[in-house]
């Protein structure tokens, strides 16, 4: 018998503030950051994680990659999606 896996441990992210969303039948998973609107991190069944800027355009969403998790720092992640942000906000 395997050893049962906390589901938890599987997507951490560390120093990011969250809420998780369970997207299926795709097997990802969402972590919507709580200090930085826009922020996203997505953990796959294949232990790929992601951060991405995200947000709703004409109904629907749109994500832009920021970087791999461990490529930036939760903070640089944030100050990114803080720059992309402003960026369209300019235009």
């Amino acid at each position: 018998m395997g050893r049962q896996q906390d589901e938890g441990a599987l997507w951490r992210f560390p120093g990011l503030a969250r809420r998780h969303c369970r997207c299926q039948p795709r097997g990802e998973v969402y972590y919507h950051d709580e200090k930085q609107q826009g922020l996203t991190c997505c953990g796959t069944e294949a232990g790929s994680k992601t951060c991405y800027r995200y947000r709703w355009v004409q109904g629907r969403p749109e994500r832009v990659r920021i970087a791999k998790v461990g490529e930036l720092s939760v903070e640089q992640a944030r100050d990114e999606a803080k720059r992309m942000i402003g960026e369209i906000a300019t235009g």
